[in-house]
């Protein structure tokens, strides 16, 4: 069965190349979103203790140096993005924290060559692919005999943010496969995964929506933009103050699973 990648590499590239000035030292979760990510990744990490940590889907990743420090456990990245991996190289030397990056695409990459982890993760990238349970087979071939594969995807089956997506950037939402929790769950069953933990995370988020990128009415969207903006920031202020990090169905940003290697 074929697998189509609904972004596909040069989406990638433009975005990376247009990040490539925003690079900061010693960053930190600072907005709800990334401090329910956090919160989710680090009670995961916590649980099993892995020594060895990989991310698939890298690009420019903040959560790579970050988690190494947190943990102390040995981090590897995977992107295709050329520029997406030159970023997260030039994050982990900014942070002063040793890893590798390796520049490929896990359909081509030699499970042999890379190695096996105790945990994989990948954040806001399985739902770019057109088959869930084939990328995720993908993932799979890297993770250790007992070790964890974790996969997070914005939630936009069932909820508020299909709609807003709908409304505002169409275009962006044909760009995701949406998927449910049962759907996540039933992949990972048909892996063969063990203690399998599927959940929602997240109260709420105005930040889901790439406000700016892909809109629907291109002159509506410049005139709204800033007061929409305005308000996002103010909902993420009192969402951060209220520190509740998971939810519920219509109006949690995410879903996560976490599953057991039991080969």
């Amino acid at each position: 069965m074929d697998v189509k990648d609904l972004y596909e590499k040069q989406h990638w590239d433009d975005h990376y190349t247009e990040c490539q000035n925003k690079i900061q030292q010693n960053w930190v979760p600072n907005d709800y979103n990334s401090f329910v990510i956090e919160h989710i990744l680090l009670d995961a990490i916590n649980l099993h203790h892995p020594k060895t940590i990989l991310e698939i889907g890298c690009g420019d990743s903040t959560w790579l140096p970050y988690l190494a420090k947190r943990t102390n456990a040995h981090i590897t990245g995977i992107d295709y993005s050329e520029e997406g991996c030159r970023l997260a190289r030039q994050r982990l030397e900014y942070e002063g924290v040793s890893g590798k990056i390796i520049c490929g695409n896990i359909f081509n990459l030699d499970p042999a060559t890379i190695g096996k982890y105790d945990f994989v993760y990948s954040l806001g990238v399985v739902e770019h692919y057109s088959e869930i349970r084939i990328i995720l087979e993908k993932a799979l071939q890297f993770v250790e005999k007992g070790g964890i594969l974790f996969t997070e995807v914005p939630n936009l089956k069932y909820s508020i943010y299909t709609l807003m997506f709908w409304a505002y950037q169409p275009e962006l939402l044909a760009k995701h496969n949406r998927l449910s929790k049962n759907q996540l769950k039933d992949a990972y069953q048909l892996l063969d995964l063990s203690d399998i933990n599927v959940k929602y995370a997240g109260l709420f988020t105005l930040t889901l929506v790439a406000w700016g990128t892909y809109p629907r009415w291109k002159n509506i969207s410049k005139f709204f933009l800033p007061f929409i903006l305005v308000f996002a920031h103010i909902v993420d202020y009192f969402l951060k103050k209220i520190k509740i990090y998971s939810g519920f169905g219509p109006l949690a940003p995410y879903v996560y699973i976490t599953g057991k290697n039991l080969h």
